[in-house]
Order: C-alpha cells, then sequence, then structure tokens
C-alpha cells in the first residue's frame, strides 16, 4: 500500500498553513519551523504533480496535433 500523498491532500495541507500565517501564524511558535517543512515538502509535491500532468497533456496534444 502506497503512503504517497495526493495532489487534493499537499494542496489541504498548503491552504491550512497559510490560513494559519494569515491569522497571525501559529499559537506555538516553536512550530513554526515544523509547519515551514510542512508547507516545503506540500509545495514540492504539487509542483511536481503539476509539471507530470503538463507533460502528459503536451504528449497529448502531440499525439492528436497534426504535423506539417
Amino acid at each position: 500500500m502506497s503512503t504517497k500523498t495526493t495532489y487534493s491532500e499537499n494542496y489541504a495541507v498548503l491552504k491550512r498553513i497559510a490560513d494559519q500565517f494569515r491569522e497571525g501564524g501559529p499559537e506555538d511558535i516553536d512550530s513554526l519551523v515544523e509547519s515551514f517543512k510542512e508547507a516545503r515538502a506540500a509545495y514540492k509535491a504539487c509542483r511536481e504533480r503539476l509539471i507530470a500532468i503538463k507533460d502528459e497533456i503536451e504528449a497529448e496534444i502531440r499525439t492528436v496535433a497534426p504535423t506539417n
């Protein structure tokens, strides 16, 4: 069984942490670095998935695009 998180799960992590910072940041200042690390990991996973999807779409377009 895979423990890999989905794009949606990672996006939810980013949203939760962003919302937390918009509201003044974590209540416990010691958790600031951990929140940052968690957000950075979620961002990296989202970015990698977006790149993979972009590559898949471009490959599909190449298969149906007329060649001149």
